[in-house]
């Protein structure tokens, strides 16, 4: 079944008609309260998708695809992109025997999705950094499947293939020659792009979300219920806080779900384990991933009127970026200065 998390669908929606989200989330407010009850909050902002002319279900078919058209439950798609991270294979246990599988992230010009492998010849060439960051992968026959961190990921089927760096095929990812903000120039409500060190990392926490949407859940007499689905067995989702500096000032980030297990190097439910096992563990894992490393981040600024201060939400991360590209851009602007 195809399915379209409402992040994307109002993503989709700023992209084709150009409102603002808070414009579209007052607008998704009204039908609501218009239809009583009757759809749910990612029911009724489909709607308005449809009303404003925005096909959120076009180029679904077999094929060719960018990332950001990828939707959960797409069958038989081909994908080309640059790795951006890989992660160490995981090992698991099934009919008594062990068997790992492995991941890593890709980014075309449209956006980045993790992909998955399953069998033992991939696996080892995450192993080996046959497939490591600046590796272009070519991959066919794939199906997307929803995430347990949100969103879509692409899985790798025995009958799929997948090339690396093959010939005549160049992509430039948006964050490679994107220009960054520095970080005392920042701006609330403005989306930009940050380079700075990691000179700070806190330990994450973690809330309960439904295993179905991804949305947050409350208890209810004693039971875990979510708007849309009812009483279900929830799952954790992680939120990951640390402080950037780039040498004109300092600024707090959040990341969350995906991203915040993309930066601290570690899966949520590993994380929430260790948390509760060993927390100084956990902070020195996640700190040795982190700390006093680069990273470009392109993130939301908000005034949180809670702490007064201002603070960047992560919507995407790139660890060690590609280091020509920042000689570039450091030339650039000197230049410039």
């Amino acid at each position: 079944m195809l399915h379209i998390p409402i992040e994307q669908v109002i993503t989709r929606i700023k992209e084709e008609t150009g409102l603002s989200e808070n414009e579209i989330q007052e607008q998704i407010k009204k039908k609501l309260k218009n239809l009583e009850g009757l759809v749910s909050e990612e029911g009724a902002a489909y709607i308005i998708a449809s009303e404003l002319g925005v096909q959120l279900f076009k180029n679904i078919g077999a094929g060719q695809k960018k990332i950001k058209d990828i939707i959960a439950g797409m069958q038989n798609i081909d994908l080309t992109g640059k790795v951006v991270r890989t992660f160490p294979p995981v090992t698991f246990v099934k009919n008594n025997q062990e068997n790992q599988v492995g991941s890593f992230l890709i980014g075309d010009e449209s956006g980045t999705i993790r992909i998955v492998v399953w069998d033992k010849q991939r696996v080892e060439w995450i192993k080996e950094n046959k497939i490591a960051p600046g590796v272009i992968v070519k991959i066919q026959n794939a199906n997307a499947r929803q995430s347990n961190f949100g969103g879509p990921e692409v899985h790798l089927a025995l009958r799929s293939s997948l090339i690396l760096n093959p010939e005549g095929v160049n992509i430039n990812l948006a964050d490679e020659s994107s220009e960054t903000t520095k970080i005392k120039d920042v701006k609330p409500e403005q989306d930009c792009s940050l380079l700075a060190t990691v000179v700070q990392v806190f330990n994450p926490f973690f809330y309960a979300v439904c295993p179905d949407c991804r949305k947050k859940v409350s208890e209810e007499d004693e039971k875990v219920i979510c708007k849309e689905h009812g009483e279900v067995e929830p799952e954790p989702a992680m939120v990951l806080s640390l402080v950037l500096d780039d040498g004109t000032e300092t600024i707090r980030c959040v990341a969350f779900r995906r991203t915040a297990e993309m930066l601290a190097g570690i899966r949520t439910t590993e994380a929430k384990q260790l948390s509760e096992d060993d927390n100084q563990l956990l902070s020195e894992k996640i700190e040795a991933n982190l700390l006093g490393k680069t990273i470009e981040v392109q993130a939301r600024v908000r005034e949180n009127k809670q702490f007064e201060r201002t603070e960047a939400i992560i919507n995407r991360a790139i660890l060690n970026p590609n280091p020509k590209i920042l000689a570039e851009r450091l030339m650039k602007n000197s230049k410039a200065d």
